[in-house]
């Protein structure tokens, strides 16, 4: 595992817990609920999934650098 693709999962993994954190800022029910923004941006990732983030990171010319 190269340190480019080391440093792209920390850069997504930190923008999918900043968006957990926006989302749970502006939704009242989820704050009542006291989810905590880690499990929102996990949510998030899981319903993106390979379909979406797995083209973007295909997209963006990482997909082949795992080997």
């Amino acid at each position: 595992m190269s340190p480019n693709m080391i440093a792209l999962s920390f850069l997504i993994l930190g923008l999918v817990l900043i968006t957990g954190k926006w989302i749970r800022i502006m939704s009242t029910p989820l704050q009542k609920l006291f989810l905590p923004s880690s499990i929102i941006g996990g949510f998030l990732a899981l319903f993106l999934g390979p379909e979406v983030l797995g083209n973007l990171v295909t997209w963006l010319g990482f997909g082949n650098s795992v080997i």
